[in-house]
């Protein structure tokens, strides 16, 4: 059975917003913890694909043990926003409806692009090195055009060791429909951080890792368990 959790809003902190895509909204919940929550931007749950995909790729992303955020559904009382002086962008209407909520990481570090192909000596201080091929090849089977070397949407958390999230999955799928767990399309190899020198270096570190059979097993558990991901989003 897969859980997904429910938060709603007890307060909007100051500058919460992003200048980034889709119009993120930082918010601390009734669970004590701060998220980063994307609002559906259409009148009909289902239509918004990439809403969608940041759920499913969520779960998908757990099922290659490969850290992210945790997320959750959050709900928003539009009072909140009424007072804050906000961009148009951030409509009531939108956000008024459940949003998508990623916990926010503790002391994140933004993961520079250009880290990946200016990398004399391979960094030791994250604990978890060999996620940046994992999620190399996450990216290749769900067709994420999300990422690449000129954009990683990575976050470095500094809560006790260094370690790699992978964030913002909207355009899983190729930006596809979200009923299609892997896309008819494939990401070409300019496209892929597992063409940079960074993970070229980790890949002859970790050589004796079977990516192989791993590739497999991970695909296999997303097709298992694809139907019960779509019934907890839809539910």
């Amino acid at each position: 059975m897969i859980d997904l959790n429910i938060s709603s809003v007890a307060l909007v902190p100051e500058n919460p917003t992003f200048n980034t895509a889709h119009d993120p909204l930082k918010v601390y919940c009734n669970d004590g913890s701060f998220y980063i929550i994307k609002s559906n931007h259409t009148n009909d749950y289902f239509f918004d694909y990439g809403y969608f995909n940041e759920f499913i790729s969520t779960f998908l992303l757990n099922l290659w043990e490969i850290k992210t955020p945790e997320i959750s559904v959050v709900n928003l009382d539009t009072d909140f926003l009424s007072n804050l002086g906000l961009e148009n962008k951030y409509q009531p209407q939108y956000f008024g409806k459940p949003c998508f909520g990623s916990k926010f990481v503790k002391n994140p570090e933004d993961f520079l692009y250009t880290s990946f192909n200016s990398v004399p000596t391979l960094p030791r201080y994250y604990s978890n090195l060999i996620d940046f091929l994992k999620i190399g090849l996450f990216d290749l089977w769900a067709c994420n055009t999300d990422r690449s070397p000129n954009h990683s949407n990575l976050l470095i958390g500094n809560s006790n060791c260094k370690e790699i999230y992978a964030i913002d999955h909207y355009n899983c799928f190729n930006g596809e429909h979200y009923k299609k767990l892997i896309s008819s399309h494939q990401l070409c190899k300019s496209k892929s951080i597992l063409n940079t020198v960074l993970l070229k270096k980790i890949f002859k570190k970790h050589e004796h890792f079977d990516f192989e059979n791993y590739f497999k097993t991970s695909i296999k558990a997303c097709e298992d368990n694809f139907d019960d991901i779509l019934s907890t989003i839809r539910d």
